[in-house]
């Protein structure tokens, strides 16, 4: 099998934030996509998707950004860099299998809202103000169960959401 035409997690090599997103080849062509070097791809062990979707909702988290911006150097624009060698880093912990199944159902929501909202292109409807505020609201509940994943206390959540704010990510 090509490295390309299988599942991964895909994030661009330079962004402001965690920006990961899924790739499963389910998209308008019915590929996958062919990535180079201003993306990296990630290919889990396991080949269960289910898998794929736990750790994007791990990757894609305030947490998890927070963790990205103190291990890699910031570049010009306030980007910072996606590399292996940061991400590999990133500890991974397992959760229960009710947290588990609430975290990728969270994660399957937010690629349908944000499907959707492609969709919509660049209109301002008050359907893109919905969903906008759908994925406002998912994007916190994801937070919430990766804090608590990973034992974070309120003290923490605050001294964290802080600092993103202060280096200007949210």
């Amino acid at each position: 099998m090509d490295w390309f035409e299988q599942d991964k997690i895909i994030t661009p090599n330079l962004s402001s934030r965690n920006n990961f997103t899924v790739d499963f080849g389910e998209n308008d062509s019915g590929q996958y996509f062919f990535i180079d070097h201003d993306c990296y791809g990630i290919i889990l062990k396991s080949k269960n998707r289910n898998d794929y979707l736990y750790i994007l909702g791990i990757l894609n988290s305030r947490m998890r950004d927070f963790y990205i911006k103190q291990k890699s150097p910031m570049f010009s624009g306030g980007y910072y860099k996606y590399h292996i060698q940061y991400l590999q880093q990133i500890p991974v912990v397992e959760s229960s299998p009710e947290k588990r199944s609430k975290l990728i159902e969270l994660v399957k929501k937010m690629l349908l809202l944000n499907q959707r909202l492609a969709s919509i292109g660049d209109k301002k409807t008050s359907e893109t103000a919905r969903i906008e505020e759908d994925l406002r609201k998912t994007d916190a509940e994801i937070d919430a169960l990766v804090y608590g994943l990973y034992g974070l206390r309120d003290k923490d959540i605050r001294l964290l959401e802080e600092l993103l704010t202060s280096v200007g990510s949210y």
